[in-house]
């Protein structure tokens, strides 16, 4: 028996293996839910065992790029509080990551730290060696919305007023979107001059212990222009 609030080919499917449509709260097996009604109900509601849902709840915790930067943080360092030291290398896959305003001061300390040491490798001067490139990222939105890439630390003097307005409990406490900010990958990975990604599917039904279905069809996605490595000289509105 499932419920859902569809009525589109995932109701029909479900119809057509000969299974019934039921509306009270606990007489279903499968509800086939929308993100947001996730969200607002299931999260903080009680589920029979034999009841399943077509997401993990407080999915968020993962698609939210500020939220899945903190939680792969914190199960690294389970992973070396355990002494599972080989299993916690694996994870230098994950780029460093700080969550805008929260983490904007100890961004300015690496980013100073880093200024400080191409001084002192290039004799004072840095004129041959730019910088190193930063992304900016809206820590809840896709497609690109909102990204820009930036070289000076100034860019970020929105985040740094509102961190600094956070700490000293500022009535007027300045309001800026949640961003994170890593270091960008200049040297992309590219096919035929441009950039790409990969769209594997997979059902994961179980984190504890881990079972994961891989589908064995996905398909790539393929930047509409060549890649070219940002100019050294000005920030970047846009991720190119």
């Amino acid at each position: 028996m499932f419920r859902t609030n569809f009525r589109n080919c995932v109701q029909e499917a479900m119809r057509r293996r000969g299974w019934v449509q039921k509306e009270g709260e606990g007489e279903w097996d499968i509800f086939w839910a929308e993100k947001d009604q996730l969200q607002e109900v299931f999260d903080h509601s009680h589920m029979q065992p034999h009841q399943r849902i077509n997401h993990f709840r407080n999915f968020y915790e993962l698609t939210r790029k500020d939220l899945l930067a903190k939680n792969l943080k914190a199960h690294r360092r389970r992973l070396e509080k355990a002494g599972k030291l080989d299993e916690a290398a694996t994870y230098d896959f994950v780029p460093e990551t700080y969550a805008l305003p929260n983490d904007y001061e100890l961004f300015a300390e690496a980013f100073r730290r880093d200024e400080k040491k191409r001084e002192e490798t290039n004799a004072g001067s840095t004129e041959n060696d730019p910088a190193p490139l930063y992304i900016a990222k809206p820590a809840g939105k896709a497609q690109g919305r909102g990204i820009f890439l930036f070289r000076r630390l100034a860019r970020l003097a929105p985040w740094r007023d509102a961190n600094a307005a956070r700490r000293t409990h500022a009535s007027s406490l300045a309001t800026v979107e949640p961003y994170v900010v890593q270091r960008y990958v200049e040297r992309p990975l590219l096919i035929g001059g441009k950039k790409f990604d990969l769209r594997l599917y997979a059902l994961v039904t179980s984190a504890d212990p881990t079972r994961v279905y891989l589908h064995r069809a996905g398909f790539a996605r393929f930047s509409t222009r060549r890649y070219h490595r940002p100019r050294s000289s000005e920030d970047t509105t846009r991720d190119e």
